[in-house]
């Protein structure tokens, strides 16, 4: 799901479904609006079978987890990714039926440091702050790699993914 702004700042979002759909050619992946979360739990709850994952990126993080949180009260499981949320701190419910991560910069300073509660949260090594940062951090083809592997069932207790991430400063 994009953040604010839809495809004008969010276009990485897009991306990475591209990615996503290149390695599972026989699912279906939707890319949409943080404001149609709705409308993904609705195909959701339509293709019961299909295994969801909800990546969100800024604004779209939180509608992904409110998304989750909606799904898993119908029994359905899900995993939720979040990119950078972005001055603010959505939290996942801490449900048997919701698996989340969250990858983060804090680019916002103190006001929220984007990470989401209920989720592990990995925080992506920083290459400065505010809008600019956040709005690059999805195109990083470093971070997109991360994000597909997360989507494509990767280890939660990967030791590797908390080095790859912090090494992202430092290129």
């Amino acid at each position: 799901m994009r953040g604010y702004g839809g495809t004008m700042t969010s276009s990485g979002i897009d991306e990475i479904g591209r990615k996503l759909q290149k390695q599972m050619p026989e699912r279906p992946i939707m890319v949409g609006n943080w404001e149609d979360w709705e409308f993904f739990v609705a195909d959701a709850l339509a293709n019961r079978a299909a295994r969801v994952v909800l990546v969100g990126f800024s604004k779209g993080s939180e509608a992904a987890a409110q998304a989750a949180g909606e799904l898993a009260s119908r029994q359905i499981r899900v995993k939720v990714i979040g990119l950078d949320p972005f001055c603010m701190a959505p939290v996942v419910a801490r449900l048997p039926e919701i698996e989340a991560i969250n990858f983060y910069r804090n680019s916002c300073g103190s006001v929220a440091d984007g990470t989401m509660a209920g989720a592990e949260n990995v925080r992506l090594g920083d290459t400065g702050s505010g809008l600019s940062d956040h709005l690059a951090v999805q195109h990083d083809p470093a971070v997109q790699a991360l994000v597909v592997e997360a989507a494509l069932g990767g280890a939660s207790d990967d030791p590797t993914r908390e080095k790859r991430a912090q090494r992202l400063s430092r290129r």
